[in-house]
């Protein structure tokens, strides 16, 4: 970003959060030192072989440094999630909780949604190194920009899910950064499908919601390097434990430097860095204040081209995606800085105090390289959209006051809430330009090369004007009743309101101007028949933000009134020795997105009904053997469209049968090495809306190993060397008509030594 244009205020804002993190650290330093007294005191030694963090766990399977829990027991009713996380070489511990949002921690045997959770554990066994990594082997989730990392795009149940559609979340607030650090992240949960009651605004799709690490109260530090693919150095840290004595104030600091060396595509770089801290405060043993503070910076350079198919009437095979097809001055920089607290109190037996607020500015330019193909020899004309650094401005909140009681026979798991996002979108005077070449260039998909840099000048950085204020706000009411054992029902509403306001960047006169609000109901019915089973049938109701024009399109970026989606769903969830399994059979509709090819004009035409089944499955097979995966299966349709041409069609950029499956074997010979692998595949999809032109179903592996060593100090040393994408596979896939290339072969090697 332009340093020099940053405004005081926020310079301030960093020195004091650079030197709270310097303070942190060393704090830090001085509990590792006497934890490392001491550390040699506990045997490591069983049966020949080396002991792992997950054999001394307790009796709930728990291995990892306890989390601090000073606040009194108000979310205790947790039950396995289908999530296993892989911890070092030989046992796995099993994810106790699920956190839905404002609603808080809650029982998923109580929640009536199909959840799939990444745990850290996961993310550092297969080297993540990107939100889309990450959730690879999710098998509710389609990636729908492969390997371009520019933004973070994805589908779920058929529909887009991003932060444009207000469907990602750090930790139960929304989210509106482009893209999403992940080193700091204790896990990973995918809400599956229509969650209107929970998040309020948004699409039915689902919710990746992004739970940040929080702090310990044992010593933690955990120092990993390596090299995520390509040369991409890097080296992370992430430091935990109390501040006192009496552990009444509790850290975490994470920190991540990757180089700017080659990501495994020719010439691109993808340089970053993140200071991730958090506090806890007990305040008493029933009242609990978090601080948190993320400092998150990426620049991505001679980013991969994007393609558009234009005039073209047939997609040709995929070029070879590891090297380079777009130009030096093609480029993204990221910048996010936000600021949150947290306010836990249980007021008595019955009544729970919960409120949370955070601050951020996120900022970003880019210049983004597209060939629009003219013909079926895939000549193109070159188009360079370019964006001076801008801003989006959050401020958000939450109050909620959760009851546990009882009226009779029937228990009750009460909130009642309010949560809001005041949203301000500042770009800078002059700062938007796309170039569109008149000549024709000669199709390039067999060699790589690039057009001259047009060197169009935008400006960046001040003085911004505001283009768009969005302020949306969710009242909720929820009431989780228990009868027996065998049935309880959940039934609520959320009352959410958007009010939207928008004005043109060059004269800076008001445009369009819309307030909307809507109770959108949910209800849920519960059966248990024993206690491992739990069958659901549900109905939910959400309020989405109005379709916003494809980036294609001749109205770019144009925002239609907002309009309501609803869904039916029927659901199993069941665990069998140590593998949970669970089943959802759905029907969700939406308003339908349609860019009309002879004008280029984008709008809603009709609704989008994706009818389907999922089936996840996540644990232990045997001792040895842990597998992950399942497969989703749609049959997507656009309905009751006034445009006769897509009437009946699958919805562009939709996959209909999507099936992932990952391994972790622990060899019972050398029980410190593990064997890891995954495969995933996703089927044929539409690039139009016409259904005549398609990219082809892709099927892709990955290999890895990973060994534990126990070092003469009595520390842990975890090898890690992983391959993805190990055939060297090269794949489309598409969005908004948009073609991207899929990520090319990569090996990633790291050593984690845990002090």
């Amino acid at each position: 970003m332009v340093q020099s244009e940053i405004s005081q205020y926020r310079l301030q804002s960093m020195a004091l959060f650079f030197i709270s993190i310097l303070c942190l650290t060393s704090l830090a330093g001085a509990d590792t030192l006497k934890r490392e007294q001491t550390s040699d005191n506990t045997s490591l030694i069983q049966g020949g072989g080396l002991k792992t963090e997950a054999d001394m766990a307790d009796d709930s399977g728990d291995a990892s440094p306890k989390i601090s829990e000073k606040v009194s027991d108000q979310n205790s009713d947790s039950v396995p999630v289908t999530d296993v996380e892989v911890t070092d070489t030989k046992e796995g511990s099993r994810n106790n909780q699920v956190q839905a949002g404002p609603l808080g921690e809650q029982d998923s045997k109580s929640m009536p949604y199909s959840i799939n959770t990444v745990t850290s554990g996961s993310i550092s066994n297969s080297q993540a190194q990107s939100s889309s990594d990450a959730l690879k082997y999710i098998p509710t989730v389609q990636n729908t920009t492969g390997g371009s990392r520019v933004t973070d795009y994805y589908v779920i149940r058929g529909f887009t899910s991003s932060v444009w559609t207000n469907n990602t979340a750090v930790d139960g607030m929304k989210s509106y950064d482009n893209i999403e650090p992940i080193e700091d992240k204790e896990k990973i949960e995918v809400l599956s499908g229509a969650n209107g009651l929970i998040y309020g605004i948004t699409s039915p799709g689902g919710m990746i919601n992004y739970i940040t690490k929080r702090p310990t109260d044992t010593p933690l530090t955990d120092i990993t390097v390596g090299d995520y693919g390509g040369a991409q150095a890097y080296v992370h840290g992430d430091f935990g434990g109390p501040l006192d004595e009496n552990k009444k104030l509790d850290y975490r600091l994470n920190v991540l430097y990757v180089d700017n060396g080659e990501v495994g595509i020719e010439h691109q770089t993808n340089q970053r860095d993140l200071i991730s801290g958090a506090l806890d405060w007990h305040l008493n043993s029933n009242t609990q204040l978090s601080f948190d503070a993320v400092h998150f910076y990426r620049d991505l350079e001679y980013s991969q081209a994007l393609f558009m198919v234009g005039s073209a009437t047939s997609i040709p095979d995929a070029p070879d995606s590891s090297k380079n097809w777009g130009a030096p001055y093609s480029f993204t920089k990221d910048e996010i800085n936000k600021f949150g607290m947290k306010l836990d109190s249980k007021l008595n037996e019955v009544f729970t105090l919960r409120s949370a607020f955070r601050y951020g500015i996120i900022e970003r330019e880019f210049a983004t390289y597209r060939e629009k193909w003219v013909n079926d020899d895939y000549d193109y004309k070159l188009q360079v959209n370019y964006q001076g650094n801008y801003q989006t401005v959050t401020r958000q909140g939450n109050l909620f006051l959760d009851a546990q009681f009882a009226t009779g026979i029937i228990q009750h798991k009460a909130s009642l809430g309010w949560s809001g996002d005041d949203v301000e979108y500042r770009y800078p005077l002059n700062g938007t330009k796309t170039y569109t070449s008149t000549a024709t260039y000669l199709s390039n998909l067999t060699d790589p090369d690039y057009v001259t840099n047009p060197d169009v000048i935008v400006s960046s950085g001040s003085p911004y004007r505001t283009t768009e204020k969005t302020n949306t706000q969710s009242k909720i009411l929820v009431d989780q009743m228990t009868f027996n054992d065998f049935w309880s029902v959940l039934i609520g509403g959320n009352y959410a309101q958007i009010d939207d306001q928008n004005c043109d960047l060059s004269t800076g006169i008001q445009g369009d101007v819309y307030n909307k609000g809507k109770f959108t109901p949910s209800a849920a019915i519960l059966y248990r028949p024993v206690s491992n089973i739990t069958i659901y049938t549900s109905y939910v109701e959400a309020l989405q933000k109005g379709l916003i024009a494809a980036s294609t399109a001749a109205n770019a970026g144009e925002i239609f009134e907002p309009y309501v989606s609803t869904q039916y769903e029927v659901g199993l969830k069941t665990r069998f020795g140590g593998i949970d399994l669970n089943v959802a059979v759905f029907s969700i509709s939406q308003a339908n997105a349609y860019t009309d090819p002879g004008t280029n004009i984008s709008s809603p035409d009709g609704r989008e009904v994706n009818k389907g089944a999922e089936l996840t499955l996540n644990g232990k097979v045997t001792k040895n053997l842990t597998l992950g995966g399942g497969l989703t299966v749609l049959d997507a349709e656009v309905k009751k469209a006034s445009t006769v041409s897509i009437e009946g069609k699958i919805p562009q950029g939709v996959a209909e049968q999507m099936a992932r499956i990952y391994a972790d074997y622990t060899l019972p010979w050398i029980p410190d090495l593990a064997i890891t692998s995954g495969l995933s595949y996703t089927g044929k999809e539409w690039v139009d809306s016409q259904n005549t032109l398609s990219i082809p179903a892709v099927f892709t592996g990955d290999m890895g190993i990973r060994y534990q060593m126990k070092m003469k100090s009595g520390h842990n040393l975890i090898w890690r060397l992983t391959v993805n994408n190990i055939a060297n596979t090269d794949y489309w896939t598409t969005r908004s008509g948009i073609l991207y290339l899929g990520n090319p072969r990569t090996t990633a090697l790291s050593a984690e030594m845990k002090l």
